[in-house]
């Protein structure tokens, strides 16, 4: 919405809600948004394309969230901002996984504790996102946090055909989240690029990662301590653990299976930008984990 689209909106507001959103920071950061996602969805809702449910549900999430801030904190500085991100909030209203970012980045605009790290193409970015990006970003900010690094460790697997050349794949961009039962590899390529694209990630497909895992674990009372978790190279060899590899062997032994040389694993990383660790310090608070 431009400058003279917004004017011309404005004009249209209910006196009561234009108080609320031009009101005092305490009174635009907690009331202001109750019912105001009614009005912005007006349009939509007329033409069918927004559940009254989701609604009500998102008012209620982002009302929540807003009142939890205390009243010496709340912040009206970049309302702007925030309306924005409720704008461009409505047309994934019925995607948890999105909405959740987007409630957490209104609030945070709306505190004057992190507001001042909230920048402006953040819901630009989350425009962009679809639900397996989110879902892997949450998946990738999390983990960083837990081994206090910004690097995990990447890995394709291929073989080449015998003897003419060309190559096949076994495992293509599989990204390798440390945990301390069992590793945990997403596949998802088109998201890994989509991360990459935006900014948030860079991908060295031949840049291995070395040394050994340790990561931060809750005690019962609280605390936080580091606890070894084996290494990155173990992190590369459990590809050859995995059905996928396993179902590759069987199927190898098969006489139709062409000729082909032994796969070799290529160990790389990604590494989670600066703008990346800003952006989901603010949409993926530590309690949400």
């Amino acid at each position: 919405m431009d400058f003279v689209g917004f004017s011309l909106w404005f004009a249209s507001l209910p006196e009561s809600v234009k108080e609320n959103l031009v009101g005092p920071a305490s009174q635009t950061a907690g009331k202001g948004l109750n019912g105001i996602v009614t009005v912005f969805a007006n349009p939509l809702i007329k033409l069918g394309m927004l559940a009254d449910k989701d609604i009500k549900d998102y008012e209620k999430k982002l009302y929540s969230k807003t009142q939890a801030i205390p009243e010496e904190n709340r912040d009206s500085s970049k309302q702007g901002l925030a309306i924005q991100a409720l704008e461009d909030s409505l047309y994934r209203i019925s995607e948890e996984e999105i909405v959740e970012l987007y409630s957490n980045l209104i609030a945070k605009a709306l505190d004057n504790r992190t507001s001042n790290r909230v920048h402006p193409s953040f819901t630009s970015i989350l425009k962009e996102m679809s639900i397996s990006d989110a879902i892997l970003f949450k998946k990738i900010i999390t983990s960083t946090r837990q081994l206090v690094s910004p690097y995990l460790p990447i890995a394709n697997m291929q073989y080449k055909f015998l003897p003419n050349g060309g190559y096949g794949l076994i495992f293509k961009d599989t990204l390798i989240i440390p945990e301390h039962e069992q590793n945990q590899l997403e596949s998802d390529t088109v998201s890994i690029f989509s991360l990459e694209r935006l900014g948030l990630i860079k991908v060295y497909r031949n840049d291995e990662l070395h040394g050994p895992l340790r990561l931060i674990t809750k005690q019962p009372d609280g605390t936080n301590i580091f606890v070894g978790n084996g290494s990155y190279e173990d992190c590369y060899l459990s590809l050859y653990q995995t059905d996928k590899y396993k179902d590759f062997l069987n199927n190898k032994q098969s006489p139709n299976f062409p000729n082909i040389s032994e796969p070799s694993l290529i160990r790389g990383r990604i590494e989670l930008t600066d703008f990346a660790s800003r952006l989901g310090s603010i949409i993926i608070p530590i309690a949400s984990q």
